[in-house]
């Protein structure tokens, strides 16, 4: 690479390691789970003891605790506090850890990792109730969310025969982009032209996802908290919304539109919807061998379309399989790639759309997926945690194609070649 184009390249990780480390705090509230109704009494009686607490936290600190983990911590630990990027959070693993060690942690963070300090989102108080909660408190049972309550909470806003003809306003669409206001649970449509803001929307709560349909008109955006809309940009106004989980990160939309799939993190579970009006087709259970060969339960940390190959991506968090997904109903047959790596993350296409790679960021390494042939194609060991995100690659003076990625772990770039796969350069 030239000079110039080290610079900017540099430039670009940067701001992208900028954002890792900045975007892995905030989670979305958890619905709870319904409590049992109590038995009817035959006779009187005493009333009955207070349930068994931990030593020192009220049934009120702990409903507080349980918030701020599920807002602030889950993303990295997991809603079910069994650990992923992040260490799992348990009495079993930190009953023993001394208090002092812990409130250094949540209140400066962990240098080199994706901890971050929480000193100006958390009270003192806050954080020392966080360290009782994790030494003390076993977790909750997790609840489901599956088509009932998918098919509960969807609304459809405009159906497809009262859709606008043509744009509703003035600005030009394909010079419009979304932007999310990721704190105040709000997205906005700009005029690329005037970088004016035509219209806020409360499209749910921390907007992580978008992805539009191959004409361009609308798009599919997922929240945090397991909502998605879909928008169209005639109207600049949802089509229609439904929450598919409690907990969600991906979509994706077949280059026809007729379907969406949806990767959850909790429930761990992919949701496949029509494309029309979100209408839940299957729900469908990520569970699956892991590496060391014992059933998970896991996350899905992506999901993507291969317009090429017409089939869904997903990659398992936990499991560290992917599963290629057929758009056939009503089965939607899955073909799993097990052992591709530990707690896989974001994944990109590279310029043939023949290869998928993300990171394997416990392996310290990129997993290479070949979608024509449904194999593993290789796994290129990189560096500690590897955070692609939505990847980068590029071809050099002499024509070759590369990739990179920076890491969590370590301040390092490293580059490899599509798709020999052999690293060719790394700077620290």
């Amino acid at each position: 690479m030239g000079k110039r184009s080290q610079w900017t390249f540099f430039g670009v990780a940067l701001l992208l390691v900028l954002l890792v480390l900045a975007g892995c705090a905030r989670k979305p509230p958890q619905a709870e789970a319904p409590k049992p109704s109590a038995p009817a009494a035959t006779k009187p009686s005493a009333p009955p003891a207070p349930a068994a607490q931990p030593a020192g936290l009220t049934p009120e600190q702990i409903e507080k605790a349980k918030k701020i983990w599920t807002d602030r911590c889950e993303g990295c630990h997991g809603p079910t506090r069994a650990g992923a990027t992040g260490p799992a959070l348990l009495p079993e693993t930190h009953g023993g850890a001394k208090d002092e060690m812990l409130i250094n942690t949540i209140t400066d963070g962990r240098e080199g990792t994706a901890m971050p300090a929480f000193k100006d989102r958390l009270s003192a108080d806050e954080i020392k109730l966080m360290v009782q909660f994790i030494k003390t408190v076993p977790p909750d049972k997790p609840p489901t969310w599956g088509i009932e309550e998918i098919e509960g909470s969807r609304k459809v806003y405009l159906t497809k025969d009262q859709l606008p003809k043509k744009p509703q306003h003035k600005h030009r669409i394909e010079n419009i982009f979304f932007v999310v206001e990721r704190d105040v649970s709000k997205g906005a449509f700009i005029d690329g032209d005037t970088f004016e803001v035509i219209k806020e929307v409360p499209f749910g709560f921390a907007i992580h996802e978008i992805e539009y349909t191959h004409d361009g008109r609308f798009g599919y955006t997922v929240a945090r908290n397991g909502q998605v809309v879909k928008f169209d940009l005639y109207a600049l106004d949802a089509v229609a919304e439904a929450r598919v989980c409690l907990n969600a990160r991906g979509v994706a939309v077949s280059d026809d539109a007729k379907y969406v799939i949806v990767g959850c993190y909790f429930p761990f579970q992919m949701v496949i919807l029509s494309g029309e009006d979100l209408k839940p087709l299957k729900v469908v259970p990520a569970r699956g061998a892991n590496p060391d060969g014992k059933e998970v339960d896991s996350r899905v940390a992506a999901v993507a379309w291969s317009g090429k190959h017409k089939v869904f991506l997903a990659a398992l968090k936990e499991a560290g399989q992917i599963w290629i997904v057929e758009p056939k109903e009503p089965d939607f047959p899955v073909t799993k790639l097990e052992k591709a790596g530990r707690v896989l993350h974001d994944f990109f296409f590279d310029e043939s759309g023949d290869y998928w790679m993300g990171a394997a960021q416990q392996s310290g390494a990129i997993v290479v997926v070949d979608v024509k042939n449904r194999t593993i194609a290789a796994s290129i060991p990189t560096g500690k945690q590897p955070h692609p995100g939505i990847g980068a690659f590029w071809r050099l003076k002499d024509g070759r194609q590369v990739a990179g990625t920076v890491h969590i772990g370590e301040g390092k770039l490293t580059i490899w070649e599509v798709p020999t796969w052999k690293v060719v350069g790394e700077r620290v």
